[in-house]
């Protein structure tokens, strides 16, 4: 019974990190315009794996202290990885030509949130591991 609370506890944070990922980009990061399918895709792999990483050292480690204190790190190379996104032009020129990296290329022009996007991220993370810890005390 108690894996079956962990296992459901664990996809459901998974669905809501990725659907609020795919609301933020396309909301707050970019603001006034629109996201394409790669910056959506490159912000999951950004965002996804602190998560999944915490979920694993928890479930192992049972340690929660020093699962929030790795999770703080990984989230915290999350923001600066979408931090330097944000910071890769559109289109780079070259004597030879101009090459583009799509749409945006995480280049913000103005109403963009940044690297605190990873906030609400980091809540939803704490907020599952808190609940997993307490699944398997009860469980217990």
């Amino acid at each position: 019974m108690k894996n079956s609370i962990k296992i459901s506890l664990i996809f459901v944070g998974l669905l809501i990190q990725f659907f609020l990922g795919n609301f933020i980009v396309k909301e707050f990061v970019f603001g006034d315009s629109n996201a394409t399918f790669l910056e959506i895709i490159l912000y999951q792999l950004v965002v996804l794996p602190p998560f999944l990483l915490a979920v694993i050292l928890l479930l192992e480690s049972k340690n929660f202290g020093r699962t929030v204190f790795y999770s703080i790190l990984f989230y915290g190379f999350a923001a600066i990885i979408i931090h330097l996104f944000h910071n890769v032009p559109n289109s780079v020129e070259y004597p030879s030509g101009n090459i583009s990296l799509g749409s945006h290329g995480f280049y913000v022009t103005g109403g963009g949130v940044d690297a605190f996007s990873i906030i609400p991220h980091f809540v939803l993370t704490l907020v599952i591991l808190w609940l997993l810890k307490n699944s398997s005390k009860n469980a217990d």
